[in-house]
């Protein structure tokens, strides 16, 4: 399992972008999960992360925000494995 942020940036299939950008990363997520269900699940796991709609004008495509500032790169495995389970969760729910 990849242990830093730029190591599952680099799966082109995973939906991230803005890696190069700073200290958060966006992840596209499909349909069936919705991004505050997802949000609220995580929050359960121990996760703090964002609805991408609370950053724009007019609702989109569901996403999530995710800051990796404070992250250690021995818990990205972790947080990466929690954050999966949390968006299954929500798409098992629809």
């Amino acid at each position: 399992m990849p242990r830093r942020i730029d190591e599952y940036a680099a799966r082109p299939a995973l939906g991230l972008s803005g890696i190069a950008a700073g200290l958060h990363l966006v992840l596209d997520l499909r349909d069936d999960a919705g991004a505050a269900d997802v949000v609220r699940r995580a929050a359960a796991k121990g996760l703090r992360v964002a609805d991408l709609d609370d950053y724009r004008a007019t609702p989109s495509t569901p996403g999530l925000v995710l800051g990796y500032g404070n992250l250690a790169d021995g818990s990205v495995g972790t947080a990466a494995r929690l954050l999966r389970e949390a968006i299954g969760e929500a798409a098992s729910r629809t």
